[in-house]
């Protein structure tokens, strides 16, 4: 394959039951191979479809799906759905298999079963060997989600589908395999395209976002920056949410933030540890109030702004990658950067 071919490419693809209206309306689309691309849109609008139609579980009404530039109609659709990794919602775990089993599911299928290799997998996902033998209902939401994701990736899929893997889980536990899958896709360098319904799970994890509009139409494809910056229409603006403005400097570099000497406020000092690392401020009353959060340098100008507003001072620590305190920002600095870009 070029390398410069998409890895999955839409051509004209509707999807229509019946006399009804499409689910997919005239979707293009390309998504880059070692992509995060994320289908989001509220519900109806024909993401979770165009998912399906990857791994043809859904068949086109109208255009094709290509993977590495093969019609998906191609060939036995057992083989295509084998090479392709599949994580759905609520796990979607074998309830009278262990842990492991469930992950060797699809090797087993091609008489490859490792438990070794699934060991290996266990550890990938942050999962404890003690669960190896556990069955699901013997398990957290969220340790069936992970045993889910390693089944994934168990086959060493090219690429890994994601329907609303984490929409049934608690917030706390979201956050964690969020960063988790994160990690994992830049880790191992494989496509993932993922369906959420989340605006804000869409804008952390993917690297290209598709959002899907009424009637099965394709809005908008854009990078996160490129949606909160530039919506294409009414529809993707109302969408994305008000505070676009604010999500977009989490991806603006602050290489030329203004700064100030840790002694820039007679008013207040800042404490810091042995090793220098901040530990709260004292005032002119000597009462030492919770330090805000810390802007790390070469961070986003998000965790810039984020750090002087949430600082008692009203200035905003900068520290080093060791976490040492080396000087200050004040939110108008941030402000300035921002004219400057």
């Amino acid at each position: 394959m070029n390398s410069a071919a998409p890895k999955i490419r839409f051509e004209n693809v509707s999807v229509s039951y019946g006399g009804a209206e499409p689910a997919v309306r005239n979707v293009s689309l390309d998504i880059p191979e070692g992509s995060f691309t994320v289908f989001v849109g509220p519900s109806g609008c024909g993401k979770t479809t165009s998912l399906r139609l990857i791994n043809r579980m859904v068949l086109p009404s109208e255009g094709r799906v290509l993977l590495n530039g093969r019609d998906v109609k191609e060939g036995p659709a057992h083989e295509l759905r084998r090479g392709i990794g599949y994580v759905m919602q609520s796990a979607g775990l074998l309830p009278h298999r262990t842990v492991l089993r469930n992950i060797m599911t699809v090797p087993a299928l091609e008489g490859r079963a490792d438990k070794n290799r699934a060991m290996e997998l266990m550890e990938l996902v942050g999962l404890d060997a003690g669960l190896a033998k556990r069955y699901p209902a013997e398990l957290s939401g969220g340790q069936q989600q992970r045993v889910g994701v390693a089944r994934a990736l168990a086959a060493d899929p090219e690429v890994v589908l994601m329907d609303e893997p984490f929409s049934a889980i608690d917030p706390v536990v979201r956050a964690d395999l969020q960063r988790e899958v994160l990690r994992l896709q830049r880790e191992l360098k494989k496509t993932f395209v993922m369906v959420t319904h989340d605006i804000d799970e869409a804008v952390l994890l993917g690297t290209r976002i598709a959002v899907f509009g009424p009637g099965g139409r394709l809005a908008q494809t854009a990078t996160p920056y490129e949606l909160l910056t530039q919506p294409a229409d009414d529809f993707v603006a109302g969408f994305v949410g008000r505070d676009r403005g604010f999500r977009a400097l989490g991806y603006v570099g602050a290489e030329r933030l203004d700064t100030l000497p840790l002694a820039a406020d007679p008013e207040w000092v800042l404490q810091v540890d042995d090793d220098g690392r901040p530990r709260g401020w004292t005032g002119s009353d000597g009462v030492t109030h919770a330090g805000g959060t810390l802007y790390v340098q070469g961070d986003s100008l998000r965790q810039a702004l984020d750090a002087a507003l949430s600082s008692p001072s009203g200035l905003g620590v900068v520290v080093d990658a060791q976490g040492r305190a080396v000087s200050l920002v004040a939110p108008s600095a941030v402000l300035a950067a921002m004219d400057a870009k």
